[in-house]
């Protein structure tokens, strides 16, 4: 299973990865988002995850929490989730783009 760490900032993508055999979707998310951190420039950090289903886990959520990170975990669009989304306060924080080229790594 391919999986693939995206700075959407420049592009660029930090740090993939490829489980073989027969493994869940869900089989080290935790790991996977330290390592693309571990890519990033001296000074940089991951300051917002974006993640699928498979990543709905508590330890990333309280790693997310913990850290000071804002997240977003795709799931089921139903009544209750729009409701919940609703009433989530909107980021006003200013993007700040990195430098357009990263060196890949091999964390």
């Amino acid at each position: 299973m391919l999986m693939i760490g995206h700075l959407a900032e420049a592009s660029s993508i930090l740090f993939d990865g490829f489980r073989v055999g027969n493994v869940a979707p869900a089989t080290q998310n935790p790991e996977f988002i330290q390592a693309c951190g571990a890519c990033l420039p001296k000074g940089y950090r991951i300051a917002h995850v974006r993640l699928d289903s498979s990543s709905y886990q508590a330890d990333i959520v309280n790693d997310c929490q913990d850290a000071g990170k804002t997240f977003a975990i795709g799931g089921r669009l139903d009544a209750t989730t729009q409701r919940a989304t609703a009433a989530t306060p909107k980021p006003t924080g200013r993007r700040i783009p990195i430098a357009p080229l990263l060196r890949r790594c091999t964390a």
